[in-house]
C-alpha cells in the first residue's frame, strides 16, 4: 500500500471513531439533560422542570380518613414528601428529622407551615396504618400522613420530581427529597435531606 493511501485509511478510521464517539456523547448528554442528571432520583428531579412552577394538584385521603385536596391548603406553606410505613431505611430517618424540625420552629412559622408526606404503598399504608404512624411521629396538627385517594400517584410524583420503583421483595426505592410549596401552590424549593436535621432546618426557615 502506497504511504499517501494508508494515511487516508487511518484518517477515516479516526473519523469513524469520532463519529461515533460524538453521537454516543450525544444521546448520553440528551438522556441526562446535559449531563446534569446521572442518577435516576436526579433525572426525574431534573425533568420535572425549573423551579419555581406549579404543584400539581391532587386529591388524597389523610390519617382520619377525610379526603381532600393539594389545593385546600393554599394559603400555607407545604413541606411535600414521598414515603411509605414499611420503610426501614431513609424514611424513618427523614421522619425523624421533619419531627425534630417542627417542634424547633416558632409558633407562628408552624401555624404557617403543613407537613404532607404522602405514601407511595397504598396497599399497606391504610389509613389506620397512617394513624399509628402519625401518632408515632408526635401526633402535631400541622402534619398530615396521607395515602392517594385513587391508588395511585404516578403521574403526580413524576410532576414533582419524585422517581419511584417499587421493587419485588416489597422495598419501594424511591426520592427523599422535601418539596416546599409556597402559599399560593407553587414548589419554590427542593431540599435534600442532611445528615443533620439543624442544616434542613436553618435552610427551610429562609422561606418561612
Amino acid at each position: 500500500m502506497v504511504p499517501g493511501a494508508a494515511a487516508s485509511k487511518r484518517f477515516l478510521g479516526l473519523l469513524a471513531c469520532a463519529v461515533i464517539l460524538c453521537g454516543g456523547a450525544a444521546v448520553v448528554f440528551a438522556w441526562t439533560l446535559g449531563f446534569s442528571a446521572f442518577t435516576s432520583y436526579s433525572y426525574a428531579l431534573s425533568a420535572a422542570g425549573p423551579l419555581p412552577r406549579p404543584a400539581p394538584d391532587f386529591a388524597f385521603v389523610d390519617q382520619f380518613g377525610h379526603e381532600r385536596r393539594l389545593a385546600s391548603l393554599k394559603g400555607r406553606r407545604v413541606l411535600l414528601h414521598a414515603f411509605y410505613g414499611s420503610c426501614v431505611t431513609v424514611c424513618p430517618i427523614v421522619i425523624e428529622q421533619l419531627h425534630d424540625i417542627y417542634g424547633e420552629l416558632n409558633p407562628e412559622q408552624r401555624r404557617g407551615l403543613v407537613i404532607l408526606s404522602i405514601s407511595v404503598d397504598s396497599t399497606r399504608d391504610t389509613t389506620g396504618r397512617l394513624a399509628d404512624l402519625w401518632r408515632e411521629a408526635g401526633a402535631s396538627d400541622g402534619w398530615i400522613m396521607a395515602r392517594p385517594a385513587d391508588g395511585s400517584l404516578d403521574t403526580v410524583l413524576q410532576k414533582f420530581g419524585i422517581w419511584v420503583f417499587a421493587r419485588a421483595d416489597g422495598t419501594i426505592n424511591h426520592s427523599a427529597d422535601l418539596f416546599l410549596i409556597d402559599p399560593s401552590g407553587r414548589i419554590v424549593r427542593v431540599l435534600s435531606p442532611r445528615a443533620d436535621s439543624e442544616g434542613t432546618r436553618r435552610e427551610l426557615e429562609k422561606y418561612l
